[in-house]
């Protein structure tokens, strides 16, 4: 009975996001990106993991999905920007005399960035940019702020 109930949440969550989406794209007015200037905005991001060695200790980290939001100026075919995510990595480390498995950090950051897409209301995105991403695990009292860069593709809706 549970499974039921939990799939047809799933249909009716599916529905309603499909039907809000038709809404957004069939509005009486045509497009246009002009006059909007300052914006607000919500993102996911997947940040792959990675396997690293050295003294004989071995480290792997595991892919994170983090959450952010953020606001900037846009222009009709770029726009500039400041965000701040927040989420958490799983790593473990072995090795030489050390046995650390399912440990976490949190990762914090903050960034500049700068998008370019084209003037349609669903458009591809480029983005690069730069900040300062923080890990901490206060378990064992790790806390490391380094230079980041960031740069991806995906696709710009504006609602």
């Amino acid at each position: 009975m549970q499974a039921m109930i939990k799939r047809i949440s799933q249909y009716c969550l599916t529905v309603s996001l499909c039907l809000f989406a038709c809404v957004s794209l069939i509005a009486a007015e045509p497009y246009s990106r002009e006059g909007k200037g300052y914006e607000i905005f919500v993102f996911g991001q997947f940040m792959s993991g990675d396997e690293t060695s050295g003294l004989g200790i071995d480290i792997t980290f595991e892919s994170a999905n983090v959450w952010g939001a953020g606001g900037g100026y846009s222009g009709d075919y770029f726009n500039l920007n400041m965000d701040v995510f927040f989420g958490y990595m799983g790593w473990s480390a072995t090795g030489y005399d050390v046995s650390m498995i399912d440990q976490n950090f949190t990762l914090t950051s903050v960034g500049i960035n700068v998008d370019g897409f084209l003037m349609y209301q669903i458009s591809p995105l480029v983005t690069i940019g730069a900040g300062i991403i923080t890990l901490k695990n206060e378990e064992i009292d790790i806390t490391e702020s380094n230079l980041s860069f960031t740069m991806g593709v995906g696709v710009r809706w504006d609602i």
